[in-house]
């Protein structure tokens, strides 16, 4: 894995190829105009990329060499563990979990990984989503965004780079919410658009009796991402993200994991009319 320094001297010799005749003084000039470009000044905001997971060994390890795709990451948090109608053990019982280890020893930022705490099952994704969210703002502090990413997701370039400086942008958008369009692999008919980029310190959460829907810290509405309902929320409050997207694997997945998936979305597709009041505890 290639250390900050290195990716940035990547850009100038990528992005400038004549510089293999500059001088010394000519390469460092550009190499600081590149610094200043993608790299934010001091600690201004942390970037962690955010799994919740569950039964993920046929993709989790591709999915996690990605996120170095993305050249400031902070940290990865994983959490483990199905909810209700999303599986039927509290926390993985294939090799995720060792997966997961044995990447975290070469990695060269924290990949923390996190099992279920409850002796149960998670009562909702809402619920699993929040208590990611709760421990990545105890962990990275409030000037903090979270990138959610699947288990069984890859990262590719809208503008054909291999790879892409996120935070420079992030300052400047903190604390809205980053939409990020999703293809299902293989296919150019079946995406979708969500709530990938989510901030700390608002009190920014998901809807407890819901997936997909986005509350402030006073439980009202800020995006509704489900498919076929629309995109409502406050407008005002997100933006889309264009310079990536996520192409998911989940319809090349095991008959079983294919199982459990559409045994979700079966439930899914009943809580259209559910509007139960949101118990998120601040």
């Amino acid at each position: 894995m290639k250390t900050i320094e290195e990716k940035l001297v990547d850009e100038v010799k990528f992005g400038y190829p004549i510089s293999r005749k500059w001088s010394k003084k000519q390469f460092n000039q550009k190499l600081q105009e590149v610094r200043d470009k993608f790299i934010t000044a001091g600690n201004s905001i942390k970037l962690v990329i955010a799994y919740t997971i569950y039964n993920e060994e046929q993709y989790i390890g591709k999915s996690l060499e990605e996120c170095f795709k993305i050249n400031d990451i902070d940290a990865i948090h994983l959490l483990d563990g199905a909810w209700e109608m999303g599986g039927d053990s509290i926390n993985s019982t294939d090799k995720t979990k060792q997966i997961v280890l044995d990447f975290a020893k070469t990695s060269p930022i924290p990949v923390i990984f996190e099992e279920n705490p409850h002796e149960r099952l998670w009562e909702t994704e809402s619920e699993k989503r929040n208590y990611q969210l709760k421990r990545i703002k105890e962990k990275f502090g409030t000037k903090c965004y979270a990138l959610v990413r699947d288990g069984d997701e890859i990262i590719r370039s809208s503008t054909g780079r291999n790879n892409i400086w996120l935070k420079k942008d992030l300052v400047n958008w903190y604390p809205d919410i980053g939409l990020i369009l999703t293809y299902a692999y293989h296919s150019d008919i079946v995406s979708m658009i969500g709530a990938r980029i989510i901030p700390m310190g608002e009190g920014i959460h998901y809807y407890s009796e819901r997936s997909m829907i986005i509350h402030d810290r006073n439980c009202d509405l800020l995006l509704n991402y489900n498919p076929n309902e629309g995109n409502k929320g406050n407008t005002e409050r997100n933006f889309v993200y264009q310079s990536i997207f996520f192409v998911n694997l989940w319809n090349i997945r095991t008959s079983k994991r294919l199982d459990d998936k559409s045994q979700f979305a079966d439930f899914q597709s009943t809580q259209i009319h559910n509007n139960g009041k949101c118990t998120y505890h601040k």
